[in-house]
């Protein structure tokens, strides 16, 4: 799936004092007008595939956030091929999420599994490897989905749990990316969002919105303050010099967002 850009080429200041739009009466949908469609692969095997609707939403704790509780469609959904002889390197889950009320379809990921449980239950957890592919992204941050699919001992799927997070990059050296919980009107939103709104007003509204969210993420984790950027970018810097490259992206986004010229880095 492709990721949706928003906020491009705007700094988290000049967002901070961009004008509001007029406000617009619109719900969006609830996450349980959707159905979430999974397809399970070991390279070219197909394993599982099946819809899944949300059966509750809970907020397990501040730091794991908002985990959407699915339950199979149908009953006596069953492997379709053999779960004991997964190649792990081979094995992927795609997602899509699917409007009831007209068949809208959004793409939310392909994920990689991390790691398999076998107890009772067989737990399959999934998540994001390398090349960030996630549901909205801007220069500081990016929506991402985790999964967890458990299975029966005798190969029944017995449900799947999917759990937002936002990942506000890192501006210090030696500092790792935030993970956070993803709010729960910010995952309804772009969802509905990406579904499509028929309205232009609407649909504007929610995108600012949305942004609003994600700025709002980036100034608690320190985007807006300039003074604090600027010492960071000059650590960075020295890193740099010393021949540390890693950190040159990194030092490209820290001038973008303190106003800098950047068109030496590019050339």
């Amino acid at each position: 799936p492709s990721t949706r850009r928003v906020l491009e080429g705007v700094t988290l200041l000049e967002a901070l004092s961009r004008p509001a739009p007029a406000p617009v009466a619109y719900t969006p949908n609830e996450l349980s007008d959707f159905t979430f469609f999974l397809r399970f692969t070991d390279g070219e095997r197909l394993i599982f595939e099946g819809d899944f609707g949300v059966s509750h939403v809970s907020h397990q704790s501040d730091e794991e956030g908002l985990v959407l509780h699915l339950s199979p469609r149908h009953a006596n959904l069953k492997w379709m091929g053999r779960a004991d002889e997964l190649q792990q390197e081979h094995v992927k889950i795609a997602l899509v999420a699917v409007r009831d009320h007209d068949q809208a379809m959004v793409s939310l990921s392909h994920l990689n599994i991390c790691y398999a449980a076998h107890g009772r239950e067989r737990i399959y957890g999934f998540s994001v490897f390398g090349v960030i592919r996630g549901l909205a992204a801007s220069a500081r941050s990016n929506l991402q989905l985790d999964a967890l699919l458990s299975v029966t001992q005798d190969g029944y799927v017995n449900g799947l749990e999917l759990r937002p997070e936002h990942h506000v990059d890192t501006h210090g050296a030696m500092e790792a990316d935030d993970i956070g919980p993803c709010d729960e009107s910010l995952f309804q939103y772009l969802l509905t969002y990406l579904a499509g709104i028929h309205n232009p007003t609407a649909r504007a509204f929610v995108l600012a919105r949305i942004e609003s969210l994600l700025v709002e993420a980036e100034r608690e984790m320190g985007w807006g303050d300039l003074q604090r950027l600027a010492a960071d970018l000059a650590e960075m810097e020295e890193k740099i010099g010393e021949g540390y490259s890693g950190y040159v992206s990194q030092a490209k986004a820290l001038r973008v967002e303190l106003g800098m010229d950047v068109t030496s880095d590019e050339e």
